[in-house]
């Protein structure tokens, strides 16, 4: 082992872990891909849908009036997106073929919560679809809506509206309150339980979704957080080389890593961060506790493009090669 191997081993204070051999990807991504059910899918370029197996083998192509800058979500086996028009298109993701199509509805964004399809139109309603048939069960009575979001486990959906912020009944569509805001900017970033994180400038605030009271959190925002599962922010500290979990609802940190001086990429799966450090090393972080494992360089060309898990595995996926890594081998290396 070289003494700049060993001192960055101790510098982490990290566990080994073992990769397979990198799998050559059939048709690589256009952009980042979904991994639901041991395969990926996304566009492999502007227009093109595809399902790729964790074996990097191509198992069918979409070419149906989509557009790679609208969003898509897959949830179950249904996946829904927005065409170039705004109708709303759901396809099975065993086999890619249609299981619906809503030609009604000219929507700009949408939110899937389970059973509905929530749609904001161009008209600034927002519109509920059922996931199974795509027929519609609500339109709001009322419009001109920017920005909208289901707000977790609470039965209601937020829109926002200027400074104003419209509560509607999930199920019916039915206004249940409005709140009134300082100020007509900032965005909803994330949602669980009872409470709605809108992000202001340099500020978190917490919109609760059963009184409508709002409060300020001291985690302070930065260009590098993300959000995850489990709804709380990860810092990435570049300057300190670290990463920082706290739950923003009582601001307490719950875990930091260990610095590893420069930070030069970071890339998230639901329940993992992967770091890339000097030497092309990397650094595979658990975000329910924080703890890390260490690898060398992997011998693949091109650079990452994401990281996903499932329940045994987790996958790094390069611009035309997949690492596949076991779970069970991270604690035992």
């Amino acid at each position: 082992m070289s003494l700049r191997l060993f001192a960055l081993l101790s510098l982490f204070s990290v566990t080994l872990f073992a990769a397979s051999e990198p799998v050559e990807l059939s048709e690589p991504f256009y952009a980042k891909p979904v991994l639901y059910d041991g395969a990926f899918y996304g566009f492999s370029d502007g227009t093109t849908f595809s399902k790729v197996s964790d074996a990097g083998q191509v198992s069918w192509r979409i070419q149906d009036q989509l557009d790679a800058e609208n969003p898509f979500q897959l949830h179950f086996n249904h996946i829904v997106f927005l065409r170039k028009n705004g109708n709303v298109i759901a396809y099975d993701s065993a086999l890619g073929n249609e299981i619906w199509l809503n030609e009604t509805v000219q929507g700009t964004d949408f939110f899937i919560r389970y059973p509905y399809v929530y749609v904001l139109t161009v008209s600034g309603s927002i519109e509920s679809l059922d996931l199974f048939t795509g027929r519609k069960k609500w339109t709001s009575k009322e419009g001109g809506f920017s920005s909208f979001r289901p707000a977790g486990r609470s039965g209601v959906v937020l829109a926002r509206k200027g400074r104003s912020v419209v509560y509607l009944e999930s199920q019916l569509g039915s206004k249940v309150r409005s709140i009134t805001l300082r100020s007509s900017k900032g965005t909803l970033v994330s949602d669980w339980n009872r409470n709605v994180v809108r992000q202001v400038g340099s500020q978190l605030q917490l919109i609760d979704t059963l009184d409508g009271t709002v409060s300020v959190s001291s985690v302070q925002p930065s260009e590098n957080m993300t959000w995850f599962q489990d709804h709380y922010p990860v810092v990435v500290d570049d300057k300190k080389g670290t990463l920082r979990q706290y739950d923003v609802e009582t601001n307490m940190l719950q875990w930091e890593t260990v610095p590893t001086h420069d930070i030069q990429d970071v890339h998230f799966s639901e329940a993992f961060a992967l770091l890339t450090v000097p030497s092309d090393n990397m650094v595979l972080v658990d975000l329910k506790d924080g703890e890390s494992y260490f690898h060398e360089s992997i011998d693949v060309d091109g650079a990452i493009q994401g990281v996903y898990d499932d329940a045994k595995s987790v996958f790094i996926l390069y611009q035309k090669e997949i690492v596949k890594l076991d779970k069970t081998g991270l604690k035992n290396e």
